[in-house]
């Protein structure tokens, strides 16, 4: 059974031992208000849910990105200094 809580167990599993990872968690939100109206300046009202994003990280010795969500798969890039966008729908 996967555990979802545990962001460091999740990061080992899939990328090995090693340099513990460091770990950032944000929470969900909603917009009760203000969809579309931030960026004009406007008043909003956004709310925090019981659900959170959580990532797991770690330094490389090169300029590669790998990405992993469980719910997205996983994607590969390596860093420049212009990165393309990706595809609609893409994570």
């Amino acid at each position: 059974m996967i555990d979802f809580d545990d962001p460091v167990s999740l990061f080992a599993a899939r990328y090995g031992d090693g340099l513990k990872p460091g770990v950032v968690s944000v929470p969900g939100r909603v917009n009760l208000i203000g969809e579309h109206i931030d960026y004009h300046n406007l008043p909003v009202l956004p709310m925090a849910i019981g659900r959170k994003i959580r990532v797991a990280f770690r330094a490389r010795p090169d300029r590669v990105i790998r990405a992993c969500s469980s719910f997205f798969g996983e994607r590969e890039f390596e860093w420049t200094e212009q990165l393309e966008p990706s595809a609609s729908g893409d994570w």
